[in-house]
């Protein structure tokens, strides 16, 4: 029946879970729309108590579809723009109206789109972030002894504007 996502329910428990894993879960094509007609299923069946929102595969939701975005922008579609702002909105107050509890299973990388999703839930639980932080310590140190990252700090202390060399 959906494209992008998955529902289902057992007994009490609805999940929809975002189904686009070639694309980290971006919100595109039909997501949106299917978000939200999810909802209003989970909203009206009286035997689901709980409705559960994650991602299929290695994450949660990379935000919006970088691809769709550049196209607007080239396109300089702004009322496309302004309707997949309008639609996430939609979707937070329907899930922020849902009568009851959303939880977000965070189960891997969460940004833009996809962190105002996991806002917009009522309890948020994240995978175990100690694989986590200790891939944040080996990128970081990467990033540390680059030239760009010694360009960035020089350039914010000397109030300029850095002149990066992707290095």
């Amino acid at each position: 029946m959906y494209e992008a996502i998955i529902f289902s329910a057992a007994g009490p428990i609805a999940t929809i879970k975002l189904n686009r894993p070639e694309k980290l879960n971006a919100f595109g094509g039909p997501m949106r729309d299917e978000i939200l007609h999810a909802l209003d299923k989970a909203a009206a069946d009286d035997q689901i108590r709980v409705l559960v929102v994650t991602g299929e595969g290695r994450g949660f939701s990379a935000g919006g579809d970088i691809h769709h975005l550049k196209q607007l922008r080239e396109n300089r579609d702004q009322d496309g723009f302004r309707s997949i702002l309008a639609k996430g909105q939609q979707i937070t107050r329907a899930m922020r109206s849902l009568p009851k509890p959303v939880i977000a299973a965070v189960n891997g990388p969460c940004a833009g789109a996809g962190f105002s999703f996991a806002l917009g839930c009522d309890i948020r639980i994240a995978s175990d972030l100690e694989d986590a932080f200790a891939r944040e310590i080996e990128v970081q140190t990467e990033c540390f002894h680059s030239e760009d990252f010694l360009e960035g700090v020089t350039a914010f202390t000397e109030k300029r504007k850095p002149r990066f060399k992707g290095r």
